[in-house]
């Protein structure tokens, strides 16, 4: 008889080359696996049977085996791969590189780049929409997303954002697009709502300063937003745009994962070195998770295969 599914956290570590496997029951790191150089965008497979690391100063992406947490392939990419995303059969896997201004795509299957995408001015982070249809990128330095027809790995539509967009999620209806726009090169930092049918921004929702990464909750009711110089987290009514909670975290919060059941936000926070998890049931702060060293992305990964 299979095990029962399992979550469990994946967070590579930016100046250890490694990622952490954290169960978040116990609240504790249960494997450490060694990675490429300045490990920070990471995904997880849709079957959960592997997870992807993307390895900035390597340009090289790991392959995790989630039954053993080593290291199965490490794949040549691009010039500083910063954010990666998997497509929702797992087909594919798109890989989008600061320093090349352009998006690797790896056929899972041959573990290859079987195609480069030309994008806008350093792409931070990518999110396939719910059908796998379209691709949106954020431009952090050229302001914009980028879409782009999965079937063509052509952009069919620049649209431009705020002031350094960076963190990106796409509605669980794939209606709306939610883009941070942290503002570091100056202007007001907020979120972009984006229509997908028309591919314009629909409104552009006030944030703390520095809004970094971004989810949507399962039902789409809700996103949770990261402000990295005010130490919380911001949740949106993505009804009407509300701010219905500001909940303290550690210093300098990043990036954001939620559990498949929509019932815990987990935020990895830069400076304090650990992760904090959130309640959305109640909105605050139920654990904290030490790490030990500064994280960079993170990933749910859900399997019966490890331990």
């Amino acid at each position: 008889m299979p095990d029962s599914p399992r979550v469990r956290l994946c967070v590579p570590t930016l100046m250890t080359a490694t990622t952490l496997v954290v169960d978040p029951v116990a609240n504790e790191v249960v494997a450490r696996t060694a990675v490429g150089a300045t490990p920070f965008g990471i995904t997880a497979s849709p079957d959960g049977e592997a997870v992807y690391v993307a390895n900035f100063h390597d340009g090289t992406l790991s392959v995790l085996d989630s039954g053993t947490w080593g290291v199965t392939a490490t794949i040549p990419v691009g010039r500083g791969p910063g954010g990666v995303a998997a497509a929702p059969d797992g087909k594919r896997l798109y890989v989008t590189n600061y320093n090349g201004d352009d998006v690797s795509v790896v056929e899972t299957a041959s573990l290859r780049v079987v195609r480069t995408i030309p994008v806008g001015a350093n792409p931070g982070n990518p999110a396939v929409s719910p059908d796998g249809r379209r691709l949106y990128v954020t431009n952090f330095e050229g302001h914009d997303v980028s879409v782009v027809d999965t079937a063509t790995d052509t952009v069919t539509a620049v649209i431009p954002t705020g002031v350094n967009p960076n963190g990106v999620a796409v509605a669980p209806d794939g209606a709306r697009v939610y883009v941070t726009n942290s503002a570091n090169s100056g202007g007001t930092s907020g979120v972009s709502v984006i229509e997908t049918a028309t591919n314009t921004v629909l409104a552009t929702l006030p944030a703390e300063p520095g809004p970094f990464g971004v989810v949507v909750t399962p039902d789409g009711g809700r996103c949770y937003v990261t402000s990295y110089y005010t130490d919380v987290v911001v949740v949106i009514d993505t009804a009407d745009g509300d701010v219905e909670a500001a909940i303290g975290v550690g210093r300098n919060p990043e990036n954001l994962a939620i559990s498949p059941d929509g019932r815990h936000v987990y935020v990895t926070n830069r400076e304090s070195d650990d992760i904090s998890v959130i309640s959305t049931e109640t909105d605050t702060v139920v654990s904290t998770v030490p790490l030990g060293a500064s994280p960079g992305g993170i990933a749910v990964c859900v399997t019966g295969r490890h331990p």
